[in-house]
């Protein structure tokens, strides 16, 4: 009984540890360290923003302006550069 207990309460923080997260799309992976998501943010004039993580470390990049409406994605492309997915 106490190890369905213990299973049940990692089960139940795990959804509530995923659904804090605001993530639009993503994260992609770039390489085996280096990742892209966008995030859902607070700000209700830029709604939107791009990260790039790193090691654990997450760096905003871009921030989408409101402009007549919420900025939304629809799709994300990568393409190589110098060998690199970016």
């Amino acid at each position: 009984m106490r190890g369905f207990s213990f299973g049940l309460s990692l089960l139940i923080s795990s959804f509530y540890a995923l659904a804090k997260t605001d993530i639009v799309q993503g994260p992609f992976k770039l390489d085996a360290n280096d990742s892209v998501y966008i995030n859902k943010e607070d700000d209700a004039n830029y709604p939107l923003a791009l990260y790039f993580e790193t090691n654990g470390n997450s760096i905003k990049v871009e921030s989408y302006e409101v402009d007549g409406s919420e900025p939304h994605v629809e799709t994300v492309f990568f393409t190589k550069i110098n060998n690199k997915k970016m």
